[in-house]
This record gives C-alpha cells, structure tokens and sequence, in this order.
C-alpha cells in the first residue's frame, strides 16, 4: 500500500505524480481549449511543441531523481494532454481526492488509476458531482487548507 502523508507543501517531498508529455497531440484549435492560458497561447501561436515539452518534463524528472523524490508517471493516453497531473486529484493529509474535473479530462484519472489502486480505498474520495475543484487550487499549510 501506497502511504500518503500531505500536510504542507513545503516538507520534504519524498515521491510525487508528475505529468507526460509524450503523444500530447497536436496544437489544439481555439474551440477545443478548455482553460484560459491554453486559449492565450493558441491564439497567439506561442503554444509549446510536444518534443519541447517532453524535453522540459523529463529534466524536471531528472531534478526529482537528483533529490531521491520516487516520480509515478500517468499511462500514455495517446494523442491527450497529461500534462498538469495535480489539477486531477490531489492528498490532504491521507485521503486522495478525486478533482470533480472537466468531462473533456475525465480520461486523465484513468492513466493514474495504477497509483490509485496502490492507495487504502477507504481513504481514496471524490467531492459530491456539484463541487468542482482541481489539485491545483488547493494549498495546505498545516492547519489551514488554502482554496
């Protein structure tokens, strides 16, 4: 079993989910972003090349092995961008949580379910359907849960 123990984000960290690169796909047109910065950078044709995004997420693998950090990687989904692994789920404390994501992302927590499934699923949650929230709007620092 997979131990989780997050309390503050900025402990030790020991391992972490850390998003893929490989077969993002092509740019997307303007219709298909679903969030604002990916909009910006479609539309002004600064949208990043996959062979440069691999480059840059697997330098910042390398920086984890550095530092002894275990680094899971989500299943290839071919063509399907994986890249913001935190927005999907993320630990507080010991319960893993679900993110009530966009339904275009859903297949995101498919590609993670092998570390899941590592997890005790009585601490394994997802929020009510009306509650949408993603990992990366959430920061813990000890008592507090920042949302």
């Amino acid at each position: 079993m997979l131990k989780l123990n997050i309390n503050d984000e900025t402990s030790k960290l020991k391992a972490v989910v850390l998003g893929i690169a490989n077969s993002n796909g092509p740019t997307p047109s303007f219709e298909d972003a679903y969030d604002p910065k990916s909009l910006e950078h479609i539309l002004a044709g600064t949208y990043p090349k996959e062979e440069d995004m691999i480059l840059e997420m697997e330098a910042f693998d390398q920086v984890f092995e550095k530092y002894g950090v275990g680094v899971f990687r989500p299943e290839i989904i071919a063509n399907y961008n994986q890249i913001f692994t935190r927005d999907i789920g993320f630990v507080i404390g010991d319960v893993f949580i679900k993110s009530n994501i966009l339904p275009e992302r859903v297949r995101e927590l498919d590609a993670i379910q092998y570390i899941i499934d590592q997890i005790d699923p009585r601490k394994v949650v997802t929020p009510p359907e009306e509650v949408h929230i993603e990992g990366g709007d959430v920061m813990l620092w000890n008592d507090y849960i920042f949302i």
